[in-house]
């Protein structure tokens, strides 16, 4: 048995920095602060051949919510392995070493490799996120050898392909413990009565309060006692009670509700913020550190806090040197 099987997108990020993103608003790209949109590959090219004129290359290497969370969880010394698709250009080899210390026998290879364009903007040292998906979504295979795990953790993968594999998964090779999911916008769009096979079997659900709301309706606490009544029951460790909604704040740090206790922990403070993109998935990483350690949620929710805060320090996973977490 492993420790976590990660499911959902395989990018290659791009981070290009830009004045303001107003700028790139007034030509057509619907482009805002902490948001994601998801684009055609023409509508790429033409924003890429803006951002080479217009921007600034950053850095570039893999990324998607459930691959950065698993990857970070391999570096604390998790046994981890990973269910996807890339393409078989060299975006996807990239996107495969850079998950290295991830087992990836079960990510399938073809076409064109998705692509994440991360904007970053300047002056706010905040980003939106530009996402295009690869050519058809190569449907991993779901076989007696996928080896069994105590937390599968999945996120967004935009293809319906890949939603109808999650399905699957969830439907037919439960994990040996817990479900935990971090939908994004591309899912929480979609609402709950589409997202509901994945509700139900959810144990810890990560959303943003505006990912909450598109779910649920309404804001912040009652859209997350909302969500809390579809999750799935669980045995937990103690002072770590499941089901749960982990609320992501952003700098205004995160809040966890359960049915037995609602808990609040601020963000740590840092000097400054180069790139936020997956500081959520840092978060989570640090969160499902502590569940499979056996914490408290609250010592887990510091742990989250912690590796989110580390990860500001750098673009994508760079953060994260040889020495681990």
């Amino acid at each position: 048995m492993i420790d976590v099987l990660g499911c959902g997108a395989l990018n290659l990020d791009l981070f290009y920095e830009v004045a303001d993103l107003e700028g790139l608003r007034s030509l057509g790209f619907d482009l805002v602060p902490g948001g994601e949109k998801v684009g055609t590959p023409d509508e790429a090219r033409r924003l890429l051949s803006h951002l080479r004129r217009a921007g600034r290359l950053r850095a570039s290497g893999g990324g998607g919510s459930a691959a950065n969370a698993t990857w970070i969880l391999s570096r604390m010394g998790w046994r981890t392995a990973f269910l996807g698709g890339v393409g078989s250009d060299a975006e996807g080899a990239a996107v495969l070493e850079s998950m290295s210390g991830v087992d990836c026998t079960g990510v399938r290879r073809r076409g064109r490799s998705p692509l994440c364009i991360v904007v970053l903007d300047a002056g706010r040292r905040d980003r939106a996120l530009y996402l295009v998906p690869g050519d058809d979504w190569p449907v991993p295979d779901l076989s007696p050898e996928t080896p069994p795990a105590r937390l599968l953790h999945l996120s967004s993968l935009v293809p319906e392909a890949g939603r109808r594999f999650q399905e699957r998964l969830l439907r037919d090779r439960p994990p040996a413990g817990w479900v935990s999911f971090d939908p994004g916008e591309v899912y929480a769009r979609l609402g709950a009565a589409v997202m509901e096979p994945w509700l139900r079997r959810t144990h810890l659900l990560f959303v943003t309060e505006q990912e909450a709301a598109m779910l649920a309706g309404g804001g912040g606490r009652a859209a997350a006692s909302t969500l809390l009544g579809m999750l799935a029951p669980a045995e937990a460790p103690p002072g770590f009670p499941l089901p749960a909604v982990v609320l992501k704040r952003g700098r205004a740090g995160a809040a966890f509700v359960s049915r037995e206790a609602a808990l609040e922990v601020p963000a740590v403070p840092v000097r400054e913020v180069v790139d936020n993109t997956g500081a959520g998935d840092a978060f989570a990483a640090g969160v499902l550190h502590g569940l499979l350690s056996g914490w408290s949620a609250a010592a887990a929710l510091e742990e989250g806090a912690r590796l989110a805060a580390r990860s500001l320090a750098g673009y994508g996973r760079s953060w994260l040197g040889a020495a681990g977490a």
